[in-house]
C-alpha cells in the first residue's frame, strides 16, 4: 500500500539527494520532498505537516546537528534520519543523544524505507502515549482508591504467603502496618481448624466453579472473626496468585441461603467470571 509522505532533504549534492528519493519511492512512499542546503530553506520549509526530516552531516555550513537543535527549539515532534557518506562512531552517537531517530549510510539505502516508518511510528506512540497518559493514570488512581475504600478486605495471596492487603483487611485482623502482613504466611491469619476448608474452597474455585463460604480469621491477640469469602485465581505482578475478598459477619451471624441480601448480591457480583480478576489487575497494575 501506498503511503504519503512530506519529507524534508538536507543535502549538499541533489544526485544524492535524488537516490534517496528513488529509495523511498522503491519502499512504497508516494513522496513529497524538498532538497535544501542552507538554514534559512530549511527553517522557511519547516511546517508541522513534515513527515520526516532526512539530514546529512556534511553540508559546507549546516549540518545534521544544527537541524536537531532547532527541531528541540521549535519543539517540535518530526523525526529526523541522519543520512551521510560516512560518520564516526562519536559523531553518530552525539547525533542520537541530541533527538535522532536513526543513522544510516548513504551507500545502505535499502535501509531507509523501514527506518523511516519505525521512525514516524515511535513518534506516533509517544504522541498518542501523552494524550491518554493523564486520562490512565487518572483511572488507575480512581480503580485503587476504590480497591482501597471498600468495606471489604483484600488479600493476594502467592505462594502460600500474603503479597498484597488492603487496610480492610488489617483492620479486620487487628492490625495497623502493611508491613505487618506482607511477606507472611497466608495460614498465620486462618484459625487452624479452617485451614484445610480455605485450601479446598482455593482449589476448587481455580477449576472455575464459583463459591461462596466462610471461615474465621485469626486476629491479634488470638481473636477470630467470621467472614464470607470468594476466592479468583489472578496473574500479579507477573506471578499466580490467588484473590480473595472477605466481609466481616462476625456480629451478622452464618450465611443463610437465598435469605442472606449479601450473599444473593455477591453471588451476582464478585462471583461472575472476570470480577475479581479485574480487581486484581488494578491492584497489580
Amino acid at each position: 500500500m501506498t503511503k504519503h509522505l512530506r519529507a524534508l532533504i538536507l543535502d549538499a549534492s541533489p544526485a544524492d539527494a535524488e537516490l534517496t528519493v528513488a529509495e523511498l519511492t522503491r519502499a512504497g512512499f508516494d513522496l513529497d520532498w524538498s532538497r535544501m542546503e542552507t538554514q534559512e530553506d530549511f527553517l522557511a520549509a519547516l511546517t508541522s505537516d513534515v513527515d520526516v526530516i532526512l539530514a546529512d552531516t556534511n553540508l559546507p555550513q549546516f549540518d545534521a546537528m544544527r537541524v536537531l537543535e532547532l527541531i528541540q527549539e521549535r519543539r517540535l515532534e518530526t523525526p529526523c534520519i541522519v543520512v551521510t557518506a560516512a560518520i564516526s562512531e562519536e559523531l553518530a552517537v552525539e547525533c542520537l543523544r541530541g533527538g535522532a531517530a536513526d543513522y544510516l549510510l548513504k551507500d545502505r539505502l535499502v535501509r531507509l524505507g523501514p527506518a523511516v516508518v519505525n521512525a514516524i511510528e515511535t513518534i506516533r506512540a509517544e504522541k498518542q502515549r501523552k494524550l491518554v497518559g493523564p486520562a490512565l493514570q487518572e483511572s488507575e488512581a480512581l480503580n485503587r482508591a476504590i480497591v482501597e475504600n471498600t468495606h471489604d478486605g483484600l488479600v493476594i495471596v502467592s505462594d502460600g504467603k500474603i503479597v498484597f492487603a488492603n487496610t480492610p483487611f488489617l483492620e479486620l485482623c487487628g492490625l495497623k502496618h502493611e508491613s505487618e502482613v506482607i511477606g507472611q504466611p497466608e495460614e498465620r491469619f486462618i484459625h487452624a481448624d479452617d485451614r484445610e476448608l480455605v485450601k479446598n474452597k482455593s482449589m476448587i474455585r481455580r477449576s472455575g466453579a464459583p463459591i461462596m463460604y466462610e471461615y474465621r480469621v485469626l486476629a491479634a491477640n488470638n481473636e477470630t472473626r467470621t467472614v464470607q469469602a470468594s476466592t479468583s485465581p489472578i496473574n500479579f505482578l507477573g506471578r499466580r496468585a490467588t484473590l480473595r475478598l472477605l466481609r466481616d459477619v462476625t456480629k451478622t451471624g452464618p450465611i443463610d441461603g437465598a435469605s442472606n441480601a449479601w450473599e444473593t448480591e455477591a453471588a451476582q457480583r464478585a462471583h461472575e467470571d472476570g470480577v475479581l480478576t479485574e480487581i486484581g489487575r488494578i491492584i497489580s497494575s
